[in-house]
C-alpha cells in the first residue's frame, strides 16, 4: 500500500461500474438465502403497537377507578329528575361550608 502526505495508508481507488449490480447495504445478499420477509416486520409491529394500546387502555381504566374510589366516593347521588321538576332545578352538586347551615 501507498502512504499520502500525512503518512496515512491510501486504499486503492476503484471506479465505479454501471454494469455491475450495486451492493445492497442492508438486510441479505440476494446470493444468500433471498430477502428478508417484510411481512414479519409488518406483522411484529402490529403485534407491538396492539400490545401498546391495550397497555394504554389497562392504565388508563385503573386510573379511571383509582380517581372513582378514592375521591368520588363521598358524592351524594342526584336526586330523581321528577323531583328536581318539582322545585324547578337544574341537576346539580350544591358544595356546603361552613358558615351555612
Amino acid at each position: 500500500m501507498r502512504q499520502d502526505s500525512a503518512g496515512f495508508d491510501a486504499e486503492p481507488i476503484e471506479t465505479y461500474r454501471a454494469d455491475l449490480p450495486r451492493p445492497r447495504r442492508w438486510g441479505r445478499q440476494s446470493g444468500r438465502g433471498g430477502p428478508r420477509n417484510p411481512v414479519a416486520w409488518r406483522k411484529l409491529a402490529a403485534i407491538l403497537a396492539g400490545g401498546c394500546l391495550l397497555a394504554i387502555l389497562a392504565a388508563l381504566f385503573s386510573g379511571y377507578a383509582f380517581i372513582q374510589d378514592r375521591y368520588l366516593q363521598d358524592i351524594p347521588p342526584t336526586p330523581p329528575k321528577e323531583q328536581l321538576d318539582q322545585i324547578s332545578r337544574a341537576p346539580a352538586i350544591r358544595f356546603l361550608t361552613d358558615q351555612e347551615p
